[in-house]
């Protein structure tokens, strides 16, 4: 059973509801893979929870990649979870990413995916104030995706403005899109030795903004 829910409180009903997984699926569901993105320990609270009531395996397979990537095959998969339950479900999750990367035990793909979201909305906050940047010295930023394009400081992101500036579209951002960027001030502020020492505060930092309990899916925006 492959799930990709907005937040924690989605799967957890979804799993564990009157009409859920656990309610439904004994005896016919052997794992969950979960490609939501949740903070990882209430993923490994999840995910006993549902070894011990129903004797169902989990794994967390969040995936990176957009809309986009999803439709073309090409999403990049992080897996934590029993090596051996994760070749069983390779094939399927195969279907929708071209990379599949086993990190660890329960919660590791989680923890993975909160270091991509680091580097990605830093690339988005870094790209910003090269806009910034490139307009105060009274140069078309629009160019810039362009100008930079092969080197050293290009992106996924820029590339995909330079496809949408060539098709005539513009890539919609939301609000929600930079709220983990400003939510690290804090941890910035804080120092990287802070934050060695107390990662979970850092992914708080960084995943807070999107739900109440500690839950996000890039671009998904707050869950209600």
């Amino acid at each position: 059973m492959c799930l990709c829910l907005d937040s924690a409180y989605a799967v957890e009903t979804v799993v564990f509801g009157l009409e859920g997984i656990v309610a439904g699926g004994k005896g016919r569901t052997r794992l969950v893979v979960d490609n939501s993105t949740l903070h990882p320990l209430r993923t490994r609270e999840l995910a006993e929870r549902l070894r011990s009531e129903a004797g169902i395996g989990w794994l967390d397979i969040p995936v990176s990649g957009g809309p986009v990537g999803a439709v073309a095959g090409t999403l990049a998969a992080m897996a934590g979870g029993d090596a051996e339950e994760l070749e069983v479900v390779r094939p399927v999750v195969m279907s929708y990413a071209n990379r599949l990367t086993h990190m660890g035990p329960i919660g590791s793909g989680q923890a993975t995916k909160a270091c991509n979201q680091i580097i990605n909305f830093g690339t988005i906050a870094a790209i910003a104030e090269a806009f910034n940047v490139a307009r105060h010295f009274g140069l078309d930023a629009e160019k810039l995706p362009e100008a930079i394009a092969g080197g050293f400081a290009d992106s996924n992101m820029l590339a995909r403005d330079r496809e949408g500036a060539r098709s005539g579209r513009k890539r919609k951002r939301r609000a929600s899109d930079a709220e983990p960027a400003r939510s690290l001030r804090g941890s910035r502020q804080q120092g990287p030795r802070r934050q060695a020492e107390h990662p979970d505060e850092g992914y708080r930092d960084c995943v807070g903004p999107f739900t109440g309990d500690g839950s996000c899916n890039a671009g998904a925006g707050p869950a209600r």
